[in-house]
């Protein structure tokens, strides 16, 4: 059985797959921002009323970085954007256009055979046209590349590097008690150059419901998602 609330939010603004109610932080410097996350989720832990906590961050997923040799593709006539241009048909499954038949349509996807790319040694493999078309140069004689580990997927606020917190709470905690847990945290863990906010449905809880500048407000109220609760 699950009880349905008494009013439902939902703003869009998070996945609640992921968690119900999140806090995000963002800023300029990456790795500044992982490493603040990390200390934060750490700090989250701490609090008893959290079912669990979690991000949007993997930061040790296997990467291959590839470094163009400018001087190098100068020299044989390939510019940086034909590069680019082969490793996105070649790895990114890019869907080129759409053949319309009279009962259906078809994607159709540029991509190397999954034969042709199960390691980093297969870009030895490939081969680009130089801009004049007259001849065929191997990448890796314009390009160098090494394995590391790093994020899955650089997530973006206001273009900014962010991650995402996401959290659920436990039977017989508030939002508001959750909420002023991980502000009061975030207060004392963030430096100057990430900002933090809450996002989704419990930034528009705080909004409209929860105002801790009054302090009768936390009396009077009860939470809208289990009436039985008081903040």
């Amino acid at each position: 059985m699950q009880p349905n609330p008494v009013l439902e939010i939902s703003t869009g603004a998070t996945a609640n797959t992921q968690g119900q109610f999140a806090y995000a932080l963002s800023g300029i410097d990456p790795s500044l921002v992982y490493g603040v996350a990390g200390k934060l989720m750490a700090k989250m832990h701490e609090y008893p009323g959290f079912l669990f906590v979690n991000s949007d961050l993997y930061n040790h997923t296997p990467n291959v970085q590839v470094d163009i040799l400018r001087d190098q593709a100068k020299l044989y006539g390939v510019s940086e954007s034909r590069i680019l241009g082969l490793l996105h048909n070649a790895y990114s499954q890019n869907y080129s256009y759409l053949i319309k038949k009279p009962t259906d349509q078809y994607q159709v996807i540029l991509e190397v055979e999954d034969s042709g790319r199960t390691a980093p040694e297969d870009l030895n493999r490939l081969y680009i046209k130089s801009d004049d078309g007259t001849r065929m140069v191997p990448l890796n004689a314009l390009t160098t590349w090494h394995s590391l580990t790093g994020p899955q997927a650089v997530n973006h606020i206001n273009q900014f590097t962010s991650v995402t917190l996401f959290f659920n709470l436990k039977p017989g905690y508030t939002i508001g008690q959750a909420t002023q847990f991980v502000e009061d945290s975030a207060n004392q863990i963030l430096p100057p150059e990430v900002r933090g906010s809450l996002q989704g449905e419990a930034l528009t809880f705080r909004n409209t419901v929860f105002q801790p500048s009054d302090p009768d407000v936390g009396g009077l109220l009860r939470d809208v998602r289990d009436p039985g609760n008081p903040l």
